[in-house]
C-alpha cells in the first residue's frame, strides 16, 4: 500500500484560508474606520450647523429687540413717504379737475343736475335730478358713449340705481361709473 502525504496540502490550504481572513478582516477595518470617519464628520456638520442657526437666531431676536423702538418711526417714514409720492402724482401729471369737470360737463344731458358726487378711486357715485323719466335714458346713454378728444369712452359701467318721481313729473335718482379715459 502506498501512503500520500497529505499534510502540505493542508497547510497550503490553511494558509491561503489565513490570506484570505486577513485581507478581508483589513478590508472591514478599513470600511469600518470610513465609516467612523464619515458618521463623526456628518455628526460634527450637523452639530456646528445647529449652533450656527442657534447663534444667528440669538443675533436675530437681539437686533429685533433693539429695533422695536423703531418701529413707529418707520409707521411714519413710511406714511410721509406715500404721502410725498400722493404729492408728486398730484404735482407731476394727476388729474386736470378742471378739464375733467369740464368733461363730465359735456356728457351730461341738458335736463340733468347733479345733486351730490363722490369719487372713490376711478368710480364715481352721484345723486341727481333730471325733468322726467326719459332723463334717466338721455344720462345713460350720454355717459355710455361719450368719447373724449381722442376717441377714447371716458366711461364705463354706467348703472343707476331706482328713481323717484314728483308730482311735477321730475325724478331723482343714483348713479355710478367708473372714469376710464383720462382728461388731462
Amino acid at each position: 500500500m502506498l501512503s500520500i502525504n497529505l499534510v502540505p496540502e493542508v497547510k497550503k490550504e490553511q494558509a491561503k484560508l489565513k490570506k484570505i481572513n486577513l485581507t478581508v478582516t483589513s478590508m472591514a477595518v478599513v470600511v469600518g474606520g470610513i465609516l467612523l470617519v464619515a458618521i463623526l464628520m456628518i455628526g460634527s456638520l450637523y452639530g456646528y450647523r445647529a449652533a450656527r442657526i442657534a447663534a444667528v437666531e440669538k443675533d436675530t431676536t437681539k437686533i429685533e429687540d433693539e429695533l422695536k423702538p423703531y418701529k413707529e418711526l418707520e409707521d411714519s417714514v413710511t406714511t410721509l413717504e406715500n404721502g410725498l409720492a400722493d404729492i408728486n402724482r398730484i404735482v407731476n401729471g394727476g388729474r386736470d379737475w378742471t378739464a375733467f369737470f369740464e368733461e363730465i360737463e359735456k356728457a351730461t344731458p341738458t335736463d340733468i343736475q347733479f345733486m351730490s358726487f363722490q369719487i372713490s378711486g376711478n368710480t364715481i357715485s352721484a345723486s341727481l335730478k333730471g325733468r322726467d323719466v326719459k332723463s334717466i335714458d338721455r344720462f345713460i346713454k350720454s355717459f355710455s358713449t361719450y368719447e373724449d378728444s381722442e376717441k377714447n369712452l371716458m366711461f364705463a359701467n354706467v348703472a343707476v340705481d331706482g328713481y323717484t318721481a314728483a308730482d311735477n313729473g321730475q325724478v331723482t335718482f343714483q348713479s355710478k361709473f367708473d372714469v376710464v379715459g383720462a382728461a388731462k
